[in-house]
Formats: C-alpha cells, sequence, structure tokens
C-alpha cells in the first residue's frame, strides 16, 4: 500500500482583533503543520484511512490549545497527540484554524491492504478528461456564484488546484481587481469539489462573478 497524503488550509476563523495587533499568517500556520506532517501521515498509514480527516486546531501563546479532529476514527487520538507538537510564531490573540488531511490509498484490486514496499499490478490510473474535471466543476458553481461581491462588480477569480483521490488540493485563488474576501469564498467552494479518481493533474479554472 503505497500512501501519499496532502493537506489544504481550508479557513483561518479569529476574533476581531484590534488594528496593528500581530497575527499569524497562513504561512506561518502551513509551517507549523508541515513539522507535524510525517507524524500525522504515520497514524493516518496506521489507521488504514483513505478519506478527508479534518482537525479544527486553536492556537494561543504559539501552541496548540485546543483541537478536535473528525472522521479519523481509531486514529483520533494519535492525530491530536501529533498536532499537539506543532509550533508557531507568538500573536496577540489566540485563532482557529480547520486544517484537512487528505489520505490517498492506492492498493490492488485483489486486496485492500498491500506490503508498503510492494508495487500494484495493472495499469496506471487513466488521465481526468475535460469533461471530468468540468462537471466536478459544475457541482460547486453554484456556490462559486455566490461569492460575487455586493454592489454588482464583475470580479475574475482564477483559481489554481492540483486533483488528487478526487479531491481539489493545495488550492490559491487570485482575482482581479483584487478581493481577497471574494477569492477567500471560491476557494472554499472549490475545495469541496469531488472528481473521478485518475491521476494526479493541476487545474487552473477562471471564474467570471458578476451581476448575472
Amino acid at each position: 500500500m503505497k500512501i501519499a497524503s496532502f493537506a489544504v488550509l481550508v479557513v483561518v476563523v479569529s476574533a476581531l482583533r484590534p488594528a496593528g495587533a500581530q497575527t499569524l499568517s497562513r504561512g506561518d500556520i502551513q509551517r507549523g503543520i508541515r513539522a507535524v506532517r510525517p507524524a500525522v501521515d504515520r497514524c493516518l498509514r496506521s489507521a488504514g484511512i483513505s478519506t478527508v480527516v479534518k482537525a479544527r486546531v486553536e492556537i494561543a501563546n504559539g501552541r496548540v490549545a485546543a483541537i478536535r479532529v473528525e472522521d479519523a476514527g481509531s486514529a483520533t487520538g494519535c492525530i491530536e497527540r501529533a498536532v499537539r507538537g506543532a509550533r508557531f510564531p507568538r500573536a496577540s490573540r489566540p485563532m482557529t484554524f480547520v486544517y484537512p488531511f487528505v489520505a490517498s490509498v492506492v492498493a490492488s484490486a485483489s486486496s485492500s491492504v498491500a506490503a508498503p514496499a510492494q508495487r500494484t499490478s495493472g495499469p496506471a490510473p487513466s488521465r481526468l478528461t475535460r469533461e471530468q474535471i468540468a462537471r466536478g466543476i459544475q457541482g460547486i458553481r453554484p456556490a462559486a456564484f455566490g461569492c460575487r461581491p455586493r454592489g454588482g462588480r464583475r470580479v475574475v477569480v482564477t483559481v489554481r488546484f492540483d486533483i488528487a483521490s478526487g479531491h481539489a488540493i493545495g488550492v490559491r485563488g487570485a482575482s482581479r481587481p483584487p478581493d481577497a474576501r471574494t477569492v477567500d469564498c471560491v476557494e472554499r467552494a472549490v475545495m469541496r469539489a469531488r472528481f473521478p479518481l485518475a491521476q494526479r493533474t493541476t487545474v487552473r479554472y477562471p471564474f467570471v462573478l458578476d451581476r448575472d
């Protein structure tokens, strides 16, 4: 069994902060999580998990003050202990974020468990077609277009992401004109898209958001 794990930041939620207060950036959070990813990967491998596992984490004084892991079954305690080892820069206020760990399991068709050193036989997974990608995007278009800014302004949000194990990972967006709130909203919508299992694919997709 070969397992590759990917993680993407879904959303950072924090209390209202006074102007000039120190806060953690996405990069700060990602670097903190990156240090404990190997331990989380081991938890996922040990439990044979092949679904998205979400960890809701509260950071205070550079450390994990609280954590709640969803949909991890017997691996819950293991993942919580791993993430509690993460360290972050100190910020003036506690903040909370949700971080999904996506585990991809590749195994032979005749067995759900294979030795890690073994290669699976048979043809490699196929590539996603444009039609399959379009259908996956179609499923989240209502949510994406619900991100339209008020006042009828036209905003073009271009989102770049990878598709692995049927999920959108590494979602990053940019907009013209710049509109961080709309970009964040569209990124969250794209993260909910689902696709057929296939080879890892990189996608760049524009959303034209306006009154219509």
